[in-house]
């Protein structure tokens, strides 16, 4: 069995065109905006795929949805809000659809924080991924119970 792990201290994190990808080979329809705020207001950029992440402390949001405007402020209403989570821990590290973004992207898969790696371990097993300050090791056998 396949399962994806990140190599380097960091975190887990796919890169703007592999999150796309990922979301397409899923079937949900993302809608992909950089976020910056001043004072009480959220400015909203729409991009697409040929967006590149440009350094570790930006924002992006995925989004069910098209935002009415670019310009959001505190007081308002933000309940039509809905963001995209492609939770990515525990078991769902095994999800096919994952592997395969990791495979075909290869290196491109990455930000500046993230080296994530398709490991193998036999199947059947359990698995648990263990994480030291972003950088993650696994441990896999049967009947592994809770950590």
């Amino acid at each position: 069995m396949k399962i994806v792990l990140n190599k380097c201290f960091g975190g887990f994190a796919l890169s703007h065109g592999a999150y796309l990808y990922l979301c397409e080979l899923k079937g949900i329809d993302v809608h992909a905006y950089l976020v910056d705020n001043k004072d009480d207001t959220f400015y909203f950029k729409k991009i697409d795929k040929s967006y590149k992440n440009s350094n570790a402390i930006e924002r992006v949001w995925y989004l069910k949805n098209e935002l009415p405007k670019m310009e959001l402020s505190l007081e308002e209403n933000w309940d039509f809000l809905e963001h995209i989570d492609l939770d990515f821990d525990g078991t769902n590290r095994a999800d096919l659809d994952l592997v395969n973004t990791v495979e075909i992207f290869g290196g491109a898969v990455n930000i500046i924080y993230s080296n994530l790696t398709v490991v193998e371990i036999p199947n059947g097993n359990d698995f648990i991924i263990h994480e030291n300050d972003g950088f993650e090791s696994v441990v896999y056998g049967q009947n592994l119970g809770e950590a």
